[in-house]
């Protein structure tokens, strides 16, 4: 199962996955119920105990199916944490993913299929058990993207550390090159995990080709879709090309993304085909080698090594290692766009593709900051449908969610560049507006008032931070200044009052 010298790595190993869960535990958000204190007090002591056991137990002496408790025991951590904070509606999903990579990491395809297993009982259960409010229907949807997710994440990351380790046990049984084998796995290594953690990995990759191949530019180069080509990362070029349009100058990437084939350049100068291109982004190099980035049998771009020097054959080894690194960027490219997917759709509505309430809970505490150190005003207000129940019952729930659509597109272009409109829920939505103060925020809201669709109305409280109050009372006068604006008679802005002082609404 790969379990050699797994204690001496389990330490480092294990200090992100600790971090990521103390994260949860400190983020979380709790109502005034005993029992979500109770359901957090037993994750946190769940969590410690996982961590204790992985630093502590003498894994190599057990049975390899031990090594599966401890991920396992974290889907009962995430269970925990999501009923503790209101089942479906809490943020916690995307931590189904932390135990799958654990497994990836350390264990085998078997194990990584149960941890996918787990995570589709972790979404489906809750729905067949309890129900109700706290886990609806739609939970069904997340099941099958969120074990989608896993199951991509889980394998493609199970196979590149696979396939390392292979490549590591081939350079050991040859002595003479052990220690630049180990030095190029590592540095390879080191670009895998960090697809799990940066939307970068795409420079990672070109930094990791200068070491391992001692070239001086590395470049990578994908079709952007239309009919051309983009340099989506570089290193080691100041000024690299953006763009370009296939056909209008041909190019080493081109050639490679047409035929699949791999191309080495001994003296680009003398070819014909290059000398122009390569002459204007890098004089001084001599030797290029371009490697295809293959995905599912498809060249999905084209990682481009370039030496100050001529370089005699392919068969040079610093070529050879650019060739290794190739072969694990399109799956480590593949895996960070997943994360980055991911990502976005946490912090995303479904519906809108408005930032949703956790994005807002996420940007509010970063404004108010900003406002404090440049002591400049910050409003937000929250918009609220009129009578959309009516709506919805009348002309029915597609045309409900067309009105929201509707909505959220013409008031977003009511706003600035740097303001933030978000979805709550339902048909209430919140604007963030940095730099503005009470006055300019309601006229901010008028404007967003008079463009409401399809002949409905809107009803807007909106309130400005004082610099004393927190994130949430700053959102609750807000609110009480639209449940003033619904009693008023609707279809209209109401500013909130500017003490600090919370009223009983």
């Amino acid at each position: 199962m790969g379990y050699t010298r797994l204690e001496r790595r389990v330490e480092p190993r294990l200090l992100p996955f600790a971090a990521i869960g103390v994260l949860a535990l400190a983020t979380i958000a709790l109502p005034p119920d005993p029992r979500s204190w109770t359901l957090v007090a037993s994750a946190a002591a769940l969590t410690l105990a996982i961590v204790i056991t992985e630093l502590t137990v003498p894994w190599s002496r057990l049975p390899s199916a031990t090594h599966l408790a401890p991920p396992l025991a974290y889907f009962v951590v995430i269970g925990l944490l999501q009923e503790a904070q209101g089942g479906s509606k809490s943020g916690f999903a995307p931590l189904a993913v932390v135990p799958v990579l654990w497994l990836a990491l350390t264990c085998g395809r078997r194990e990584v299929a149960i941890g996918v297993a787990c995570v589709l009982a972790l979404f489906v259960v809750p729905v067949v058990r309890i129900g109700g409010e706290a886990y609806t229907a739609g939970e069904w949807r997340r099941a099958v993207l969120f074990s989608g997710v896993a199951l991509l994440v889980g394998f493609s990351t199970e196979s590149l550390v696979r396939n390392a380790r292979e490549r590591a046990q081939e350079a050991e049984r040859d002595a003479a090159d052990l220690a630049e084998s180990e030095r190029t796995m590592a540095t390879i290594a080191d670009v895998v995990r960090e697809a799990a953690t940066s939307s970068d990995t795409r420079t990672s990759v070109c930094e990791a080709a200068l070491e391992v191949a001692g070239a001086t530019i590395a470049t990578i180069v994908e079709p952007d879709g239309v009919e051309g080509v983009n340099v989506t990362a570089s290193a080691g070029l100041r000024n690299p090309p953006i763009s370009a349009r296939v056909g209008e100058e041909p190019s080493g990437s081109e050639l490679v993304l047409a035929t699949g084939k791999r191309l080495f350049v001994p003296d680009v100068h003398a070819d014909v085909r290059l000398a122009s291109r390569v002459a204007a982004s890098a004089p001084e190099i001599v030797s290029v080698l371009y490697e295809p980035i293959v995905r599912g049998g498809r060249t999905i771009g084209v990682l481009a090594v370039g030496w100050p020097r001529r370089v005699a054959d392919i068969s040079d080894r610093q070529a050879q290692t650019v060739l290794i690194l190739a072969a694990e960027a399109g799956a480590a490219i593949e895996l960070a766009d997943v994360l980055a997917q991911l990502q976005h759709l946490s912090l995303t509505d479904e519906l809108t593709e408005l930032p949703n309430r956790r994005a807002w809970e996420e940007q509010l505490p970063r404004a108010m900051a900003q406002s404090s150190r440049s002591e400049s005003p910050l409003s937000i207000a929250i918009i609220d449908l009129d009578r959309f129940k009516e709506y919805n019952d009348a002309n029915g729930h597609q045309a409900g969610d067309a009105l929201l659509k509707e909505a959220a597109t013409v008031w977003v272009r009511s706003l600035r560049t740097g303001d933030l409109l978000a979805r709550f829920g339902g048909d209430e939505f919140a604007a963030l507006l940095p730099d503005v103060d009470l006055r300019s925020a309601c006229a901010v809201a008028e404007r967003m008032r008079a463009v409401t669709p399809r002949g409905q109305t809107c009803s807007i409280g909106v309130a400005t931070w004082n610099g004393k109050e927190s994130g949430p009372e700053l959102v609750l006068r807000a609110d009480a200044a639209l449940y003033a604006a619904k009693h008023g008679g609707r279809d209209r802005v109401q500013p909130a009052d500017d003490s600090s002082e919370l009223s009983a609404a």
